[in-house]
């Protein structure tokens, strides 16, 4: 073979190989109609990453969803929130997708599922089938879209998992071809911080806020800063045909040319999600809901999208008298980019004393038991991020909670653990004659947020996700429960007659509900998003006549309300 055929056998092999770190895998669409999406994979929400593609549905539910590929279904779930009515299918090629908010499941599997329903007197279910149970082909119709769980307005949520480690990976490497992209990420601000302690910006230890407009970083003065320095960035990716934003995939932050920090949402494991609070601003996210992406990343932020430079975490060190030129790349799946440059002046200033005006200093990395007065607090050794000082203050009660308890407050703005800490807090006397009614609530915003907890000699002992302000909580104030007229009326699912209830609490938050119609257990659905409960009576093989419905609900400290009232089909 001469030199002219090995080239154009090599070229043929390039053609034919995956590009490395692409996927193999081979899906078609979910839906026969074009893909567009309302929300694309690892969005920032509240507490999580979005773990898959949202896909509009033309603004109506019903529609058939096609299994992606060969596979079997492995998994169904019912739930009034969440993925609401949710499909997994395990394919032949090493990933699992996820299909939620459906209408309807097939059949076969939606009989499977009323009869669990009716055997454990449930709504919520959660069954996995066997390889030779309901197995699948490519375009196989599976179920049919809807708006369930905790949805508000119709669209598909589909994933595609790693089989083997349940990890989410962007669909969009699946289905490139099957969406239109032209549009690069836009910024809405960029944002400057001194590390505390260790760094100046304009000579005060505060955030420097900088507006993006027209695709230009707004320095209407010069920022002049010394020491440690970090940055974050706000911005959303957007999309061709659509007026929806997202997330964006890739960005980047470089200084003076050189690549300092850098993330890629592309895959993540469920035991990351809650790590996104330590990467964006937590702060400004619950002041102002804005989200910022830092560039910095908090020493024990383990979370594999992100990476830095060296040892400096992303932090930048300003110790010349010079201007440093920093520039932010933002980049989506499709390639389309957008560039951000801002300057920052090095002016010497002398950096503040620490003082230690504060009760406890706690280490990332090690385990803490805080004790005082009448409070305990636990944090295992992973559950900070970075070295946290804590200055903990004592003020009064507010709203229901108890009027001789206090609010002990661990900061001033709620700081996210990496893991739940352990809280006790000591019950004040007297006690009620009903110690499941107390409960510990977290004080925010105005109001108090059932955080649950258990009884043991004198004290209430809960596990918390962030240290902010608690108090102890007595709720006495059995369930709402509203009947909807006119009964029957419409199912919102349009499918025949129901008898509809709103169910509320004032306190500590709806956990169960029952009913039944003439004395028998009948399923009854549940919309946690609207807090609706209504059974579809011809579903439930109710005949025409007189019946008699009774509604039994209970809250979370054990408070039960029950309505009972008769009504005509």
């Amino acid at each position: 073979m001469n030199m002219k055929h090995r080239l154009v056998l090599f070229a043929l092999l390039l053609s034919v190989l995956p590009a490395a770190g692409q996927e193999t895998a081979q899906f078609r669409p979910p839906f026969d109609f074009p893909l567009l999406l309302s929300a694309n994979f690892g969005e920032l929400r509240a507490g999580h990453f979005h773990g898959g593609l949202d896909i509009k549905t033309q603004n109506s539910i019903g529609h058939p969803v096609h299994s992606v590929a060969d596979g079997y279904i492995s998994r169904a779930t019912v739930s009034s929130g969440g993925y609401g009515n949710g499909l997994y299918i395990t394919h032949t090629n090493g990933y699992t997708t996820v299909y939620g908010h459906l209408d309807a499941f097939s059949a076969p599997v939606a009989e499977r599922i009323r009869q669990y329903q009716y055997a454990h007197e449930t709504f919520a279910a959660d069954l996995t089938f066997g390889p030779d149970e309901f197995p699948v082909s490519a375009g196989e119709v599976v179920a049919l879209s809807g708006n369930t769980g905790y949805s508000f307005g119709p669209h598909l949520h589909f994933e595609v998992r790693v089989t083997e480690t349940d990890e989410p990976v962007d669909p969009l490497q699946f289905f490139s071809g099957f969406i239109t992209d032209d549009v690069p990420p836009r910024a809405s601000s960029v944002m400057l911080y001194p590390k505390a302690g260790r760094g100046l910006v304009n000579g005060r230890e505060a955030k420097c806020y900088m507006e993006v407009r027209n695709g230009l970083v707004q320095q209407p003065t010069v920022v002049k800063a010394w020491g440690k320095v970090g940055t974050a960035i706000a911005a959303h990716d957007y999309m061709t045909g659509t007026s929806n934003y997202y997330g964006v995939r890739h960005v980047r932050l470089y200084v003076d040319d050189v690549l300092v920090s850098e993330s890629d949402v592309n895959r993540f494991s469920f035991d990351e999600n809650r790590m996104l609070d330590s990467w964006t601003d937590y702060d400004e996210r619950l002041a102002t809901g804005a989200w910022y992406m830092r560039s910095t990343v908090a020493p024990h932020n383990s979370l594999r999208m992100l990476s830095t430079q060296g040892t400096s975490g992303g932090w930048v060190t300003i110790d010349e008298e010079r201007d440093y030129r920093f520039r932010y790349e933002l980049c989506d799946f499709y390639g389309n980019r957008a560039s951000y440059r801002f300057t920052v002046r090095g002016e010497r200033q002398p950096l503040p004393p620490v003082l230690p005006d504060y009760l406890y200093r706690l280490s990332a990395g090690k385990p803490h038991i805080l004790s005082w007065r009448d409070l305990t607090l636990w944090l295992p050794d992973d559950a900070l991020y970075d070295d946290l000082q804590l200055d903990i203050e004592v003020t009064d009660a507010a709203g229901n909670a108890v009027p001789s308890c206090p609010v002990w407050q661990f900061c001033r703005v709620p700081v996210p653990l990496k893991d739940n800490a352990e809280l006790r807090l000591q019950v004040p006397q007297p006690l009620v004659a009903d110690k499941p009614k107390y409960c510990v609530a977290e004080v925010y915003g105005g109001s108090l947020l059932c955080r649950g907890g258990t009884y043991e000699y004198g004290w209430l002992k809960t596990t918390v996700s962030r240290l902010g302000a608690y108090t102890v909580m007595v709720d006495t104030i059995p369930p709402r429960i509203v009947p909807q007229l006119p009964a029957p009326q419409q199912s919102p699912e349009g499918k025949g007659e129901i008898v509809a209830f709103k169910l509320g609490d004032v306190g500590s938050g709806v956990s169960d509900y029952r009913g039944t119609i003439d004395g028998e257990w009948k399923l009854f659905k549940f919309s946690s998003k609207d807090m609706l409960l209504w059974c579809n009576l011809r579903e439930e093989g109710i005949s025409q006549g007189r019946h008699t419905v009774d509604v039994t609900v209970t809250d979370l400290c054990g408070n039960v309300s029950t309505y009972t009232a008769e009504f005509n089909l």
